[in-house]
């Protein structure tokens, strides 16, 4: 339930490019980052983009999914991590030991790509 609100702000944006792009152009697909740590899934993301569209210019565009795994940095050596598939994030640096990480992937939720015909 809580991705409705979301795709409802993806659809507003392709529709504020359709409206950049002018009468003639026509959606034909859209790319979606989802990280893994974000909560939000493409089945239904998928199926809310469905209804939304459903009866507009919108409808009958593919939605394809990047799935981005989660990623860390050592914010005392730089050294960049990510976690194997399904895999957390170990809290010490692989490289150091340290504890000073910060997170860099996983929790976006963005359109990467918008394909207009």
């Amino acid at each position: 339930m809580h991705e409705k609100p979301i795709v409802e702000k993806i659809v507003a944006l392709i529709k504020a490019e359709l409206d950049r792009h002018g009468r003639g152009s026509r959606l034909h697909g859209v790319t979606i980052r989802l990280g893994e740590l974000s909560g939000i899934k493409p089945e239904p993301v998928r199926l809310y983009f469905d209804e939304l569209t459903r009866g507009t210019s919108l409808q009958g565009a593919t939605l394809e999914f990047e799935e981005v795994g989660p990623g860390v940095r050592c914010t005392d050596c730089q050294a960049e991590v990510e976690a194997e598939e399904g895999r957390p994030i170990d809290v010490k640096c692989p490289a150091c030991g340290s504890t000073s990480i910060e997170r860099l992937t996983g929790e976006e939720v963005e359109v990467v790509s918008i394909d207009l015909r």
